[in-house]
């Protein structure tokens, strides 16, 4: 009888190994989406939704707004539209603008010059398109062709450098849902899926964060592929169980896991991926697509089989330990050369290291920097990068030389010097969140990143503002808007 145990829990631990690396979301709570809302609004300080919605808001206010204009019927959404005012955003986001004010009840026409101006541009003036919002001397098929040559030949893109970015590619291919071709999409899903970490997480500027989970889950949402328990979105964990794994106690999100700094902009995003999800289990539309004008999904769903899905190396590890204890165990019990106990011992040790190694994900620094990974260009720039008013007695994170390409960008500076000091980065769509771990609203909500260069602050963002060989790009963390870092400036350009 003991002997039929042994064998039994062998066998067990052979299952375990061979199954635990594909464990698939379980479903999505019923009442997960409300729980969110409820709790971005106690973070905000809301006492309601008809708070939230009665007067001007902007950034994460403003998108999780749009996730209750695609969630709930009946909201008044007129007063957050009258206090939309697109001429106070950058050319970049000035479309996603126009696009909320339609979607809040507004009469808008799309900014031709916005719509031809940076990726972020031409995506969300694809979304006014689709939506049967004109564009002055602007077509579908002039922005989908912008998109498109922007395109890299593994099939994604970014807003910077060479390297396809997960966000952005995501966010493109929302776009382009049933205005290309379906090898596009297949391609895009393709390197998606190859990109998806083991735990179900991604990977951008060499960060695992929370955005990138949202917005490749609003694409599969629009594409009609369940995040959930699609074989190629199923590593040791679904993408879904990833997404979930950045919410807190306080049931907000974070763009880190186990960092609290950052907490409206994941939220917004995660709401956004959650009600896309949503939308796709109850056959609503895509996110952004507008309830009047409803575009759907693309002309085909692309299937699992289109995709190679191979299990991670250590998964395989696992399953190989695994059944090296089992034919140990076996051997022991067959040649009577051990008891009942030391065969238990060796299943309890060989589960263990089993399930270790098939949970655990193994990278080295240059993979764990892989989408950072950028060759220094022939152009040479100074970049300094200071903490001084919260860190005065060792204020200089990075002060250097870099090389970028011609015609490069502020991003592309940044990339390189944090890739040669292997400092972390957090950066979302032309927007710097944190250098060496040192974030936005960490000491207050005037708190973070300013940049200049020679000696001026920039009103564009990182990667609009390009240089020339020779300029000094200077980087200094405020707890003011900027304003108390002047001082900084003038004594770094001295130096």
């Amino acid at each position: 009888m003991k002997k039929l145990c042994c064998l039994v829990l062998c066998l067990f631990v052979f299952w375990t190994a061979l199954c635990s690396p594909a464990t698939a979301y379980a479903g999505q709570d019923d009442g997960i989406v409300d729980s969110c809302i409820d709790s971005f609004l106690t973070h905000k300080g809301y006492s309601s939704i008809e708070e939230m919605l009665g007067s001007t808001r902007s950034g994460a206010d403003l998108d999780v707004a749009f996730c209750l204009r695609r969630y709930k019927d009946g909201l008044d959404f007129s007063e957050l539209e009258k206090g939309i005012d697109p001429s106070n955003f950058s050319a970049q986001t000035k479309e996603k603008q126009l696009f909320y004010k339609k979607a809040f009840g507004g009469n808008v026409v799309g900014d031709p010059v916005a719509a031809r101006v940076g990726l972020i541009g031409k995506v969300f003036a694809l979304h006014l398109l689709k939506n049967g919002i004109p564009i002055e001397g602007v077509t579908k098929e002039e922005i989908v062709e912008g998109i498109l040559s922007a395109r890299f030949k593994d099939g994604g893109w970014a807003l910077t450098g060479q390297i396809a970015d997960v966000d952005v590619t995501a966010m493109c291919l929302q776009a382009l849902c049933g205005e290309c071709e379906d090898s596009v999409m297949t391609e895009g899903i393709n390197l998606l899926s190859s990109r998806q970490r083991a735990d179900g997480a991604f990977i951008s500027y060499g960060t695992v964060n929370c955005e990138s989970c949202a917005q490749v889950i609003i694409l599969l949402s629009a594409l009609g592929i369940d995040a959930a328990t699609d074989s190629r979105f199923v590593k040791e964990n679904s993408l879904m169980d990833a997404l979930l794994s950045f919410r807190t106690e306080k049931g907000v999100f974070t763009h880190e896991r186990g960092n609290e700094r950052s907490i409206d902009g994941p939220t917004a995003q995660a709401i956004s991926a959650l009600v896309a999800y949503d939308l796709y289990k109850k056959g609503g539309g895509a996110f952004y697509s507008l309830p009047e004008y409803n575009y759907g999904h693309s002309s085909v769903v692309i299937s699992p089989e289109k995709a190679a899905n191979k299990l991670p190396i250590n998964a395989w590890v696992a399953v190989g330990l695994a059944g090296a204890t089992v034919l140990i165990c076996g051997v022991l019990l067959l040649a009577k050369k051990g008891g009942w106990k030391e065969v238990v011992v060796v299943l309890l040790v060989g589960c263990g290291l089993s399930l270790f190694i098939g949970l655990s994900t193994f990278q080295t620094v240059d993979e764990y920097y892989s989408t950072t990974l950028k060759e220094e260009g022939p152009m040479v720039v100074t970049l300094v990068i200071r903490k001084d008013r919260v860190d005065p007695e060792n204020p200089v994170i990075f002060n250097g030389e870099v090389g970028i390409r011609e015609g490069g960008n502020v991003m592309d500076a940044v990339l390189v010097a944090t890739r040669k000091e292997r400092l972390q980065l957090s950066y979302v769509t032309g927007y710097i969140g944190s250098i060496d771990n040192l974030a936005e609203f960490d000491y207050g909500n005037e708190s973070g990143w300013m940049f200049a260069v020679n000696g001026v602050f920039s009103e564009r963002s990182v990667s609009e503002k390009y240089l020339s060989a020779g300029d000094r790009v200077v980087f200094l963390y405020s707890l003011d808007m900027g304003k108390d870092v002047a001082e900084y400036l003038e004594e770094v350009d001295e130096e």
